[in-house]
Parts: C-alpha cells; structure tokens; sequence
C-alpha cells in the first residue's frame, strides 16, 4: 500500500512536464537519479538519449499505474538489450552491462495500454575492465557477491581462439561477446554449457567480454584464454577479480594469486599424458593439452602424481611435468588405482621364421606423430577446427559408418582416418569401435 501512494505522489508531481510522443527526435536526456516520465498513448514510442563515461553495470526501471511498458537499449541502431514485458506487468526493470559511449534508451507499451510512464536509472555502477593478452590466461571466481567480470580485447592481428571454461562437471558461465567497435552482440553461451570457444577473424574491432551475470549462485571458478590460432595455448596466467554487485569496484588485476581452487596446466608445448594410475608404467587415457587447467581432486600419497578430472576423464598426471595453481597446499591424498600396463611385446629369436602378424588385440589407440588437427565435426575446415594435438596418445571411442571419422576421448572431438599412416600411427583392434554420428 505504501509503495501504491509513494508511486501515486511521483505519478501526480511529474504529470506537469510531461512530454509526447517521439516524431524523428528525441524526448531529451536520461541521468541517473532524474526520473523521467511520459504520457503514453497506444502506439507510442519515447526515446532518451543516454551516454556512459565508462564501462558499468546499469539498471533501468519503468513503472506505470496503467500501463503496460517495455523498455530497449539501442546503439547505432543495434539494440543491445531488451524487456518486452510478456507478463504484462505495471512496473519492469532491465539491468545489462554496456560500454562507454551513447544509447537511446526507448520505451513504449504492450498490449495496447496507455497512461503515464515513468523511466529512471535506478543503479549505475562502474564495471572495470581487464585487457585479455593473447597466450596468458586469465582466472577468476564468481560468486552471489561478485557475479560479473569484464574483459576487452583487440585488434586481432591474425585469426584467434577465445576458449572459455569452468572444467566444472555441472555447470559453465553465462558468457556475452559484444562488438564494441559497432555495439553489435556477435557471440554468447549459456551456464549451462560447460564450456565454449568462439573463433575470430583478423580485424580491427574491439571486443569486449562479459563473463557471468546476476543469476550467480553458487562460487564458479573460470579461465579464459585469448590465443592465436597458429598457437594453440595460452601458458601463462592473471588473476582477475569479478565485479561485485553494489559499493566501490574492485580493482580488475592483482599481482597476488587469489586463493583458489587447486589446477594445473601442462609445462610441455605439446600437452602432458593422463595415466591411468600413478605412474608412468600405467596406460594412457587421456591428454591435457597445453594451455588448458585441469582441476585437481588430490595427490598420490607421495606426492608424485596429481589426480585430476578433465573431460570427463578421471586420470593421473605427473607433478614433474605440470605447472600448479591455486590453493594446493592441502590436497588430500588419493590412492591410486592398481595399473594396468599395456603389455609388452615379446622378441623374436634370430635366425627363426617369423610368423605372420596376428590380428591386432587390445584396446584401439592413436599415437600421435606429428602435430595432427582435430574438428568438432565431420567436416575437414577450419571452421570445425577444434583444436591441433602435438603428441600423446589419444583413445578413439566410435567411428562412422563408413570408417572415415573416429570419435576421441577428447572432448568428443573427431579425427579424420586419412590422418592414419601420415601423423598418427594406429594400435590395437579398432574393429569392434561402435558406430556413432556427429
């Protein structure tokens, strides 16, 4: 009720100065913490224009006693953000994150409503933003408190991978790639996808990159990686703070390594093996390539081997050839699985008749011989490029029907079988693969 007659007080004080209806203008400047209001007839539209000094956080609210209104963020033409109100309610808000520059903000009715409208910023909070350096990772962790981080990069001299990822097994990060240069959205993925790259052309455009949104819940660790493409990795790595919700921001950078969860990342431009146990007699059941963060679950008990989970996998790789990040100083320790040991093949005698090859047997593999492209899908362009293994072993876990594609362990990514013979080298019995589509 008191909401009802605060809001009645506002309706009267400002239907002195209310303004019609755009005709190919504007209906003036919208500031933060001077409302702006309207009477709005069927078919109306109204815009303001609206300009930011820096990146931020802004949301807008419109109210009505017996309107109903929709509000859109347009710049140069593009609209950047929209409330259509499907709801039909009185009063809708719209919060977005938008870079420095000028927008209309435009306003109108649903469902054929009129009445006076009320348009004002209600929160307009500086969002700092951190420089994406190609091959260094940056990590950070969104919390209910910080749920936003923002990043720009560009010009991009040559074509580039933008990978995003959690390495979480239930949930990703809302992620938003906006062209600043033109204000176009030109890419985005959903938290519920685990993980996303984006590809990029050589241009001169500024991007900028929103990781996260006001729907964080729950702490999500997260890595980004700007690389090029002819480089495959980022190796170094920054940690970034995220934007928290109200009070003063927070600075982007900080030379301290924040407490995070425990990673760790291959030393080797070519990636390290994940072992099926802890030692380097056991057999090979996965890769982690060069670039990527892997989380860690704990350490053998001396302290050797990590145990991690990438992709699905749960495997060993050797502390000697990775790099760790974060909080690891209290892992617990793990015990190893006994390991299986590929077996070993046994020497002919000389000077005895060496029988034919016996059909191969046990579990098909692919050991790579020279850097090898692996795609997202059955198609042999750069478009499905997913990414280019330097060495390691890789597991095929099906083929299509017609034995020209093999679907790997890694990340479900598929290598063509006119790689067989030339880069990779095939062991085992890969007769029995399942049949599987793209």
């Amino acid at each position: 009720m008191r909401r009802l007659i605060l809001l009645a007080g506002l309706l009267t004080a400002l239907l002195a100065a209310v303004p019609a209806g755009a005709q190919g203008g504007t209906n003036g400047t919208l500031t933060a913490g001077q409302p702006s209001s309207m009477q709005m007839v069927s078919g109306d539209v109204f815009l303001f224009d609206y300009v930011l000094e820096q990146t931020s956080q802004v949301t807008f609210q419109v109210i009505s006693g017996t309107a109903q209104p929709t509000i859109s963020i347009q710049r140069d033409g593009v609209e950047v953000a929209a409330e259509l109100n499907p709801g039909g309610a009185f009063a809708i808000e719209l919060t977005s994150i938008l870079s420095s520059g000028r927008y209309v903000i435009e306003v109108a009715g649903a469902n054929n409503t009129s009445g006076l409208v009320i348009l004002s910023v209600q929160n307009q909070t500086p969002v700092p933003v951190a420089q994406l350096t190609p091959g260094v990772t940056a990590t950070g962790i969104l919390s209910p408190a910080q749920p936003v981080a923002v990043f720009e990069f560009g010009p991009l001299a040559e074509a580039s991978f933008l990978f995003i990822d959690t390495f979480l097994p239930d949930r990703g990060v809302d992620v938003r790639i906006v062209n600043v240069t033109s204000g176009a959205d030109v890419g985005s993925s959903s938290a519920q996808v685990l993980g996303a790259r984006f590809q990029f052309a050589p241009s001169a455009n500024l991007y900028q990159l929103q990781v996260g949104g006001s729907g964080t819940q729950v702490d999500t660790p997260f890595d980004v990686c700007l690389t090029f493409l002819r480089v495959g990795g980022c190796s170094g790595s920054v940690t970034v703070q995220p934007t928290q919700v109200s009070g003063e921001p927070t600075p982007v950078a900080t030379e301290e390594v924040a407490a995070a969860a425990c990673t760790v990342t291959p030393n080797a431009s070519g990636g390290v093996n994940i072992r099926q146990s802890a030692t380097t007699a056991s057999i090979v059941v996965g890769a982690l390539p060069t670039g990527t963060n892997a989380p860690v679950l704990g350490k053998s008990p001396d302290g050797s081997f990590f145990n991690i989970e990438l992709n699905g996998i749960n495997g060993w790789v050797s502390a000697g050839v990775v790099t760790a990040n974060g909080d690891c100083a209290n892992l617990p320790t793990v015990q190893p699985p006994a390991p299986i040991i590929p077996p070993t093949a046994t020497p002919v005698p000389t000077n005895t008749p060496v029988p034919p090859p016996p059909t191969a047997s046990g579990p098909c593999l692919f050991t790579i011989t020279s850097p090898t492209f692996v795609y997202t899908t059955t198609i042999e362009l750069i478009d499905y490029l997913y990414d280019q293994v330097q060495s390691g072993e890789l597991i095929p876990n099906g083929r299509t029907a017609d034995g020209q594609w093999f679907r790997l362990n890694y990340a479900s990514s598929w290598l063509p079988a006119s790689a067989i013979g030339q880069t990779v080298s095939r062991s085992g019995n890969c007769n029995n693969l399942p049949t599987v589509s793209p």
